[in-house]
């Protein structure tokens, strides 16, 4: 009993703590990071609205303006606890950098001749200029100072779910659907929209609410209700499209079940050639947070809720990508780049695009000295779901997301992922033969 009182005692200090006005305000962005022309910082309150909405007003008016004469990338990212919108966050200083180097990479050319992301894109655009922007999603992650925002996770939790509901859901949607229209309406010889988007630790939390029903919606489409688990899968008759190119969770600090829905539905298909990857999970191995802390905290929280049954505790307790039976691959970081027929480059002679058309982003591809393996037993051909754990060398700890290992894999990933979309939506490909099984 005396146990008991002193959790609930505990509880109540920190959500008292927590519910404070502590950072909670809408910050000046004047001498913050983020000062390219294209980047946008989205600040949304504990309660889900915009603190400005002007600014996400702007931010869809520019990418769509853009997109009319140039090929347009937007790299959405929304951090995670312990961190804000404030101009010194170094989150958001480590997005700017990113933000440059991506810039320089697909935008520079070497020694005046294009490098291999400009050729990717005239072969596949007719044209080799992109304009880059960056969306920053700023919230009150970090809700009291110093280390006692260490007693906060509880409350931070609760607001990220609440984030990801409300405005920013609205403006992600509409963002989806300027991605989604120019892509159907595109021709071989018009500009992209490229749309990726990235979630940290409870960042992760607050894009996957915000999108989760996007890729529910679609596969409840195409499934029935909960069939016996051992019915046979049956094939897609179109593929899965997702949020934007890409989503990409680095250490999602959720709970596993918000995915099993997800998973159980995408048990029921078979995907083929035509279906990209919509959904990455990367977990570190070394994620001591996700590992020790995440677990206890979700023990505490059964104090408070209905028991639990008996096939839904370990997905209550355990984060997405620690929850073993969710996993389809592993990940590694090489010592140095192999030469390898499962690599290959968009930018490859016309007659190689076939070999592109049928690659499988989810079969083995080593892509910047990264190699995705695939679990037997829990990895599924061309399926739309990655759920990858390992890369201690990749990512660094919990919150390594800028490393450059890890920059390096996910630009490229992401840039095949959105290759491979481009050539599918080219009726000139379409007739490519199947690939040998």
């Amino acid at each position: 009993m005396g146990r008991g009182i002193r959790a609930i005692s505990l509880s109540v200090l920190l959500m008292v703590l927590g519910a404070c006005g502590y950072a909670h305000k809408n910050y000046d962005q004047a001498d913050g990071p983020l000062v390219h022309p294209y980047d946008f910082v989205i600040q949304v309150d504990d309660y889900g609205a915009f603190w400005d909405p002007e600014i996400p007003a702007q931010a869809l008016e520019a990418i769509a303006h853009s997109a009319r004469t140039t090929n347009t990338i937007v790299i959405v990212l929304v951090h995670g606890w312990h961190h804000s919108a404030a101009p010194d966050d170094e989150f958001a200083m480590g997005f700017a950098d990113a933000l440059q180097a991506i810039r320089d990479t697909l935008q520079t050319n070497v020694g005046g001749k294009p490098n291999p992301y400009w050729q990717a894109r005239q072969i596949l655009t007719g044209h080799g200029e992109v304009n880059i922007f960056g969306i920053y999603i700023g919230w009150r992650g970090s809700s009291l100072p110093a280390t006692l925002n260490y007693l906060t996770y509880w409350d931070r939790k609760h607001a990220a779910e609440q984030v990801g509901n409300e405005d920013l859901r609205e403006f992600l949607l509409r963002l989806n659907l300027l991605y989604r229209t120019s892509y159907r309406h595109r021709t071989p010889s018009t500009p992209y929209v490229g749309l990726a988007s990235i979630g940290h630790s409870l960042g992760a939390q607050v894009l996957f609410k915000a999108i989760a029903s996007t890729l529910e919606d679609e596969l409840i489409a195409a499934t029935q209700v909960r069939p016996h688990p051992a019915a046979p899968r049956h094939s897609l008759a179109e593929p899965v499209e997702g949020f934007g190119d890409i989503v990409i969770l680095v250490n999602p600090a959720f709970e596993a079940f918000q995915f099993e829905r997800m998973r159980h539905l995408s048990g029921q298909l078979s995907y083929d050639r035509r279906q990209p990857p919509v959904l990455l999970v990367l977990s570190a191995d070394t994620d001591v947070s996700r590992q020790v802390f995440f677990p206890a905290r979700r023990w505490i929280d059964r104090i408070f809720n209905a028991p639990l049954r008996e096939e839904h505790a370990d997905l209550w307790a355990y984060a997405l990508g620690e929850f073993e039976p969710q996993r389809t691959h592993t990940i590694t970081l090489l010592p140095e780049q192999p030469a390898s027929a499962s690599t290959v480059s968009v930018s490859d002679a016309p007659d190689r695009l076939c070999d592109f058309v049928n690659f499988d982003l989810t079969n083995r591809p080593t892509i910047s000295r990264v190699r995705l393996e695939p679990i037997a037993g829990q990895h599924h051909p061309f399926s739309p779901f990655l759920v990858a754990y390992g890369g201690k060398e990749l990512i660094h700890g919990h919150s390594g997301v800028f490393a450059q290992e890890l920059r390096n894999f996910i630009n490229d990933y992401v840039a095949m992922a959105r290759g491979k979309r481009l050539l599918l939506a080219n009726p000139a490909l379409q007739h490519c033969p199947e690939p040998a099984p």
